[in-house]
């Protein structure tokens, strides 16, 4: 999975100066290049100047990068930095060994097409064009540095991990003990048989009227008739 990267302020900033160097040196040594090409010939540094025309791609790039924080198109100037660096770090060691055999023979020289009158004209052209080459070397590697720091080397974006709370759905049971009396029936004794029959059928006590023996003697012939008389 592929992780965004922040490009920090510090290396925004320092991305820009960077490139302005970069296009600043560019033009001065591409004007003294111009110079050292019409000044005399025969040795590479003649055209050296005219190489930190390629400085322009990654000087642009910088500060495109640095003013909109693109991780992309800083990796495209770290690219091209790159290059820059090794190209003006051949020509500053070009530019030194041209400096070092004008100090040594003057304006004995004639291979390289010019006389001792523009011996200091061109010795000055190569002592600047080696300072700037020199520069765009320091410059065009720090912006490696920075290039580095704001694409492979920068801290990732954080995750920010949301997290709800929970609902929990607390379910409640109350018991309720209430103690409902119960209707108690007391059944009547049944004084014949039709209230116990009834009872029977509907649970519900049926009450008789009647006068209940508790002695429950049992009448003798002599009591019949007067039992028979009250029941009726």
């Amino acid at each position: 999975m592929l992780k965004m990267r922040n490009m920090t302020r510090s290396v925004s900033n320092v991305s820009i100066v960077v490139g302005i160097i970069e296009l600043v040196a560019a033009t001065v040594s591409a004007i003294i290049g111009v110079i050292a090409v019409t000044s005399y010939s025969g040795h590479p540094s003649a055209s050296a100047g005219i190489w930190a025309l390629v400085f322009f791609i990654p000087g642009v790039l910088s500060i495109v990068a640095g003013r909109k924080k693109s991780v992309m198109t800083l990796a495209a100037a770290l690219f091209f930095n790159i290059v820059a660096t090794v190209i003006s770090s051949v020509a500053t060691l070009v530019c030194v060994s041209f400096w070092i055999i004008l100090t040594r023979s003057g304006c004995n020289y004639e291979n390289y097409a010019f006389d001792c009158d523009s011996y200091h004209k061109v010795f000055a052209t190569i002592v600047t064009m080696t300072i700037v080459m020199l520069l765009l070397t320091i410059t065009s590697f720090i912006g490696c540095i920075m290039g580095c720091a704001g694409t492979c080397c920068a801290p990732s974006d954080p995750v920010i991990i949301t997290t709800v709370p929970a609902q929990h759905s607390a379910v409640i049971i109350s018991s309720q003990s209430s103690s409902q009396t119960q209707p108690s029936y007391h059944p009547m004794v049944p004084q014949n048989t039709v209230g116990s029959v009834m009872q029977a059928f509907t649970g519900v006590p049926v009450q008789t009227f009647g006068f209940q023996n508790t002695s429950q003697s049992v009448p003798t012939t002599d009591d019949q008739p007067l039992v028979e008389n009250i029941v009726l």
